[in-house]
């Protein structure tokens, strides 16, 4: 079992969360950032290929996509959490520099 974790976003101080705070949200929920913490917006990171991965729901078991799916999603374009895995969904952790890499490149 993977470690679970939070997402914070470093100016605002505030936490990805999906909209509603749901165990289970629905497809294509947005993903908001949240001031407090708690049990259901913890995520864990499910390794697919070299540093590629999904970021899972731990609630719903559902992942962190761009709106759209596509593997190069324009700027400003927002997440969602939702069933379907493929590419479009992969995303790398960068603890070093504190990013989130989506594997698009953005």
């Amino acid at each position: 079992m993977s470690a679970t974790f939070a997402i914070k976003h470093m100016s605002s101080g505030r936490f990805f969360h999906p909209k509603c705070g749901s165990s289970n949200p629905r497809n294509d929920t947005e993903i908001v950032l949240h001031s407090d913490v708690h049990t259901n917006m913890h995520w864990k990171f499910v390794l697919v290929k070299d540093h590629w991965g999904y970021i899972e729901h731990v609630a719903s078991g559902k992942i962190i996509h761009p709106r759209d799916g596509r593997l190069t999603p324009g700027n400003d374009t927002g997440l969602v959490v939702h069933n379907d895995r493929h590419w479009g969904a992969l995303f790398a952790l960068d603890a070093v520099n504190h990013h989130v890499i989506h594997k698009g490149g953005k």
